[in-house]
């Protein structure tokens, strides 16, 4: 049988030193991970934001479409000038 001591064991200083090093590297990955999350977060609000702008955009120009439809029956418009070509 052994015999028990009270003597306490301690790791070597470059041991010491690699677990802090390790255990800096692991908190600066969390860190930067939740800073990560924090952008993407943001990110999908302003996608959010963006889709709901661009669906009623796509509701005003089918509105305006439909109007300048019932306006000018029979006629296609080139949007860059403005013009009303009559089809026949």
């Amino acid at each position: 049988m052994e015999p028990v001591t009270d003597k306490k064991k301690f790791l070597e200083e470059n041991e010491i030193q690699t677990l802090r090093d390790l255990q800096n590297q692991t908190q600066e990955i969390l860190l930067s991970l939740g800073e990560i999350e924090m952008v993407k977060l943001n990110l999908n609000n302003q996608r959010k934001d963006i889709e709901e702008v661009l669906k009623d955009v796509n509701n005003k120009e089918q509105e305006f479409a439909k109007l300048i439809s019932e306006k000018y029956k029979n006629s296609s418009i080139d949007p860059s000038t403005g013009e009303i070509i009559t089809i026949d």
